[in-house]
């Protein structure tokens, strides 16, 4: 993040549909900063989330923010860090690929924003295998999922205390995560800043409505795209080719909870927003809603995520803060939504950005990574995404090369073709692992 004259600036703001500069001042005093992490949204979700579109209104819409490596795990550990997971070691959910015991979680935005000052605190999932044998450094008030997050029948550790919910209406988990970031805001002291991270389990499989909810999308017109368990996978990797057609019932029943269950999210962004103005600081906090990954609905015969295609990497993200953002901002720029919100967090608090390999959403960036590492049947793969390209080279020597303004679906891939592209991206590509993605 650039300074100026002691002052943090955080420049945004729309010119015929792309991102432009302004010299938009923030305040001289550190403002807070609150994450609210959801957990497998797709990009194209916030139309049942008016909240969050009223939040982007206030803000900026990031239209072509991507998570590098499209998993829960490795996704949240490079948020908390600023590092990809070629950096972090952290490749999967669970031993040894990653999870909670194989996490170093000594240098984190955590212990980076409490030792500048910040009340800080977690609410929610951290990450895989949490088993709540201890609160990581840096965390002032620790609301934690204990052995993965769940909508109903599942225990938090509350500081040192586990508690267990069970089907109430009232332990509906978005609803008390929801309670619990309000009180940490109305209780934070009022002279220091506070940085909450907030990392409900919505919208994840299996995706349980609050009851409330359940049925507000029956009815809903099903999700078939032109990749939707794609007729023609001739030219796509054989590990495509070799799967069956996913099940369209489970798949729409999924979806339609998906949209569901985010409802309740909304509440919670209300109420968030809500505690932060009876406080008296919204006016100096840094708001940042996106998710660790999205899911795939079908497209390219996939369910979940772990692939490089958009429905999995693809997410979204808005981000407000009055007097540092210019509001109503679309930025159609590329952004990795995990890494570079990390760096844009640092500079905005005025913190070390050592070792953060994100840049700040000030500065911008014309493409970004993609890796991940075999598992569960999906090969390792590196690529590169830039606005109008996906190049994706598998360890098995098959690549991905998609025109995404030509074809936005992902369908004709090109890499079979020698073009000036593909050797660029391919090039790119191999710069960016740096021979680190292990097989």
């Amino acid at each position: 993040m650039r300074a100026i004259g002691g002052r943090v600036l955080l420049v945004l703001a729309a010119l015929i549909g792309e991102a432009a500069l302004v010299a938009t001042p923030a305040s001289a005093q550190q403002p807070n900063i609150v994450v609210i992490l959801t957990d497998d949204q797709r990009a194209d979700t916030l139309w049942v989330m008016p909240p969050v579109q009223k939040l982007a209104d206030r803000g900026v819409r990031y239209t072509n923010a991507f998570v590098p490596t499209s998993m829960c795990c490795p996704s949240r550990t490079s948020l908390l860090t600023g590092r990809y997971s070629h950096s972090t070691g952290i490749w999967g959910n669970r031993v040894p690929r990653g999870g909670f015991h194989v996490f170093v979680d000594t240098d984190t935005l955590a212990t980076r924003l409490d030792a500048a000052g910040y009340q800080t605190a977690l609410i929610g999932k951290y990450l895989h295998e949490y088993d709540g044998s201890r609160i990581p450094p840096g965390w002032d008030r620790w609301f934690a999922f204990v052995h993965g997050g769940d909508y109903y029948r599942y225990s938090v550790l509350d500081q040192q205390q586990l508690v267990s919910f069970g089907t109430r209406r009232a332990d509906y988990a978005t609803d008390v995560l929801a309670g619990e970031a309000e009180s940490f805001i109305a209780e934070a002291d009022p002279a220091s800043p506070l940085f909450l991270y907030l990392a409900p389990f919505a919208p994840h499989y299996p995706a349980i409505p609050s009851r409330r909810y359940q049925g507000t999308f029956r009815g809903i017109e099903p999700w078939r795209p032109p990749s939707y368990n794609e007729p023609d996978d001739s030219d796509k990797p054989r590990w495509i080719r070799k799967r069956l057609p996913i099940e369209s019932g489970p798949m729409d029943a999924f979806r339609q909870d998906q949209l569901e269950s985010l409802l309740s999210v909304d509440d919670m962004v209300s109420g968030v927003i809500g505690a932060l103005r009876d406080s008296g600081r919204l006016h100096n906090t840094l708001i940042v809603f996106t998710s660790d990954n999205g899911v795939a609905w079908g497209e390219h015969k996939l369910s979940g995520k772990h692939t490089p295609y958009d429905a999995a990497s693809h997410v979204p993200l808005v981000v407000r803060w009055d007097g540092g953002v210019q509001a109503g901002t679309v930025d159609r720029g590329i952004v990795a939504a995990n890494v570079d919100v990390a760096a844009t967090i640092l500079g905005a608090a005025g913190v070390s950005e050592d070792g953060v390999e994100g840049v700040s959403l000030l500065e911008g960036r014309s493409s970004m990574l993609e890796e991940a590492v075999r598992q569960s049947r999906r090969p390792a793969y590196c690529g590169v995404r830039t606005r109008s390209r996906l190049y994706v080279g598998y360890v098995s020597g098959e690549e991905e090369l998609y025109n995404l303004k030509r074809d936005p679906w992902e369908l004709h891939n090109r890499a079979d073709r020698t073009s000036d592209d593909l050797t660029r991206l391919r090039e790119l590509a191999d710069s960016l692992c740096g021979g680190k993605v292990p097989t």
